[in-house]
C-alpha cells in the first residue's frame, strides 16, 4: 500500500502550478499575441479564437483570471488527492 498524500499540500501545490502556468501564458500572449492565438486555435480543435479574442487584455482581467485559476487549482488538487487516497484502499 502506498503513502497517503496530504490534502492541503497537494491542493496548494496544484494551485501554485496552475498560477505559474497562467502567468507564463499571460506573458506569452502579451509578448507575442499572434503566435499565442495560433497556439490557442490548435488547442481548441478548430475553433477560431482569433475571431473572438481581444489582444488588449486589461490588467484587472488578468488578475481576476489568476485568482480564478488559483482556486480552480485548489479544488482540482483537493479532488485529485481525495481520489488518490481513496484508491489506495483498493
Amino acid at each position: 500500500m502506498g503513502d497517503k498524500l496530504d490534502v492541503k499540500r497537494s491542493a496548494f501545490s496544484l494551485a501554485i502550478v496552475f498560477s505559474i502556468l497562467y502567468i507564463l501564458c499571460a506573458l506569452f500572449f502579451y509578448l507575442m499575441p499572434e503566435p499565442a492565438l495560433n497556439l490557442s486555435n490548435d488547442l481548441f480543435h478548430g475553433i477560431d479564437i482569433k475571431k473572438i479574442a481581444d489582444t488588449k487584455v486589461p490588467i484587472g482581467s488578468t488578475i481576476t483570471g489568476l485568482v480564478e485559476i488559483f482556486f480552480l487549482g485548489l479544488i482540482a488538487g483537493w479532488l485529485f488527492t481525495k481520489v488518490y487516497n481513496w484508491l489506495l484502499k483498493y
